[in-house]
């Protein structure tokens, strides 16, 4: 199987393109959603305001969560970018008339939320570009194929985790007290925020069985079939294997022979069950339930 199209400098071009497109629609989603909170009423001026004080370092934040996703910047780095961006948003607002008592907490949670938003798009627009460019490298339509990186899933994780603890020391170093973000932030936005919960709203024709299960580091899989010549692809590298050792699996076959299996698992799984060794490698795949993009056609 063809693996050129995973290119980290083209992923990292598209995925701006993609955050960009995403960012008109959840982002502003979850913004409308932060402005609604229960009990608080804003006039015109201060709410412009203060979500101008929240996007001050909204380009320079995207490009270090971008850059971290591609490993070109430490855990550091992006700790400190963190940190710019709190120190310069609540210092602009503490400047201004509009910073009143008990105001601190809610202006640090929406912008807490913001920038987890802004984590996940950026991380599933990374997954979601790296496997259009494989599907493009081997011939395949974006629109049918599957792919799942973890490295993503756990660049998420990571981030998430250090911009908890930017805001956490951030606001003890003022004196501001416990800010709860993370009971916020459920309380604000939909239950499908987090990376395997928006990987699993991406694709109609699949289901990630539970979303809570972390997969195996270097955990990775492509599924793409090719309706012109009715080829299904299924390329896993997950445990046991080197990042240069992917298995790629041609699971082409009559329309007969597939009519007996439920899903595209089952049918790679009767395929190659008899290989025990290489069924251990694919053993995380049992999280997923994955339709076979060429019978849902013809299912239709």
């Amino acid at each position: 199987m063809n693996m050129e199209g995973i290119n980290n400098t083209s992923v990292v071009d598209n995925t701006d393109s993609f955050y960009n497109v995403a960012k008109k629609t959840s982002a502003s989603q979850g913004k409308k959603l932060l402005e609604k909170t229960e009990g608080q009423e804003y006039n015109c001026e201060k709410d412009k305001y203060l979500l101008y004080c929240r996007d001050l370092k909204l380009a320079e934040r995207r490009t270090c969560m971008r850059e971290y996703t591609q490993n070109q910047i430490s855990a550091d780095d992006l700790r400190n970018c963190f940190k710019d961006a709190i120190d310069t948003a609540y210092d602009e607002l503490s400047q201004s008339c509009y910073l009143k008592e008990g105001d601190q907490i809610p202006f640090l949670n929406k912008l807490f939320v913001e920038m987890k938003i802004e984590i996940n798009q950026i991380t599933e627009g990374a997954n979601l570009v790296e496997g259009w460019n494989m599907a493009k490298s081997n011939g395949i339509s974006e629109s049918n194929c599957i792919y799942y990186n973890a490295d993503y899933y756990y660049s998420y994780e990571e981030m998430c985790e250090m911009l908890r603890d930017c805001f956490d020391e951030f606001a003890e170093e003022k004196g501001i007290g416990d800010l709860k973000n993370e009971v916020f932030f459920a309380r604000v936005l939909p239950p499908n925020s987090g990376f395997n919960n928006a990987w699993n709203c991406r694709y109609k024709n699949l289901k990630m069985i539970n979303t809570e299960a972390d997969p195996p580091r270097n955990f990775v899989f492509f599924y793409g079939a090719n309706m012109e010549t009715s080829e299904e692809i299924l390329y896993v590298n997950g445990e046991g294997i080197s990042s240069g050792q992917g298995q790629t699996l041609d699971l082409t076959a009559g329309k007969e022979e597939q009519k007996q299996y439920l899903t595209f698992l089952d049918f790679a799984k009767s395929r190659y069950q008899a290989q025990e060794e290489l069924w251990e490698r694919l053993h995380f795949l049992k999280n997923f339930r994955i339709y076979s993009l060429k019978r849902l056609l013809l299912n239709y």
